[in-house]
């Protein structure tokens, strides 16, 4: 049977190139069958396009690429020098300092116990990697399971660019994230984020989380965002020793990635406000 790609350049030439061992066409056909996930044929040829670019890509069919980034919010006014204006912390109550609960790792986390968390029928998971604190590790283990059970995953980070952020959004890999999330009926995608990509919190939360979870959501499906953070020193040592920097320029790297976690976790690897940016000049 030939499978039956919507985009007329998909000819027999491209289903029979092959692709990872085996021909376009037989990626896509297996894809239909209840073994391969029973996927219609548009999933199945933008699936294997979207898995094998560069002989199959032409057989997907994906929305256009997003529209350019908004206009960058005006400068913000003068920020406090967080750690020299900011008040110290109030000292705590010693009966609940000295409380077991309040001890670390002993307490309470606030997670739900695993017997509440119910298994996603359908949705997104979006996990933002924030530097050196665990997410390549995250983001492999991720990929694995992307893998095993036949998901599509997308990397939001090109260690060939740096922080340049620029066509992040029109990739194919991206694009066929976007068409699964806006257009399959049970949708179920990973995504990790990292440097080379808009900041969670300044432009990605309001731009792409919130009206994707609200398109999910009325599909029946979740879209479930998460990150890890790691504990001070460790995450600033493991930032020094992987950037390789001296004592000589150890004050200012400590100055500019103060509140590190935090301003990934705002503005993504670099594209921080000047204001920031100029704080340990």
């Amino acid at each position: 049977m030939r499978p039956q790609c919507a985009n007329p350049a998909c000819t027999d030439s491209v289903l029979n190139s092959s692709a990872g061992g085996l021909p376009c066409g037989d990626r896509m056909l297996w894809l239909t069958t209840r073994e391969g996930g029973s996927l219609t044929w548009t999933q199945a040829c933008s699936r294997v396009a979207y898995e094998f670019p560069a002989v199959c890509g032409i057989c997907g069919i994906f929305p256009p690429a997003a529209p350019p980034l908004p206009h960058p919010p005006k400068p913000l006014a003068a920020l406090p020098m967080f750690r020299q204006e900011l008040p110290p912390p109030p000292p705590l109550n010693p009966r609940v300092a000295s409380a077991p609960s309040a001890q670390p790792c002993t307490g309470w986390s606030g997670l739900r116990s695993p017997i509440e968390v119910q298994p996603m029928g359908c949705g997104l998971v979006w996990f933002l990697h924030i530097g050196k604190a665990g997410g390549t590790t995250v983001t492999s283990y991720m990929r694995e399971q992307a893998r095993v059970h036949n998901l599509p995953f997308h990397e939001l980070y090109d260690n060939s660019k740096g922080f340049n952020i620029t066509g992040w959004n029109s990739t194919i890999g991206w694009r066929f994230i976007e068409h699964e999330v806006l257009n399959s009926s049970r949708p179920f995608a990973l995504v990790s984020q990292h440097h080379t990509s808009p900041g969670y919190g300044s432009y990605m939360l309001e731009h792409v989380i919130t009206p994707w979870r609200t398109k999910l959501e009325s599909k029946g499906c979740r879209l479930v965002t998460t990150t890890l953070l790691r504990s001070q020193p460790s995450q600033m040592m493991s930032n020094l020793f992987y950037n390789k920097f001296d004592r000589s320029r150890f004050n200012y790297f400590v100055d500019y990635h103060s509140n590190y976690q935090s301003r990934y976790l705002l503005f993504g690897g670099n594209d921080w406000p000047d204001q920031l940016k100029k704080q340990a000049q």
